[in-house]
């Protein structure tokens, strides 16, 4: 579990301090979505077919972040 000065934790964090975490494939939360972005690094959740695209990730229980 990340804790409140973990080096790699910036504010943007804040919220995830303390919460489980789980693996899972993504899923648009909305039919209209075609990609998402890590609450952390930015990098790219789809399912487009392109070069670098993330299919899998670490998310929040409700898969919010």
């Amino acid at each position: 579990m990340a804790e409140k000065d973990d080096g790699w934790l910036t504010d943007q964090a804040d919220h995830l301090i303390g919460v489980t975490l789980t693996c899972r494939e993504w899923a648009p939360a909305y039919a209209e979505d075609d990609h998402d972005h890590c609450a952390l690094c930015w990098a790219k959740f789809s399912k487009l077919g392109l070069p670098g695209e993330l299919r899998v990730g670490w998310c929040t229980a409700d898969g919010r972040y």
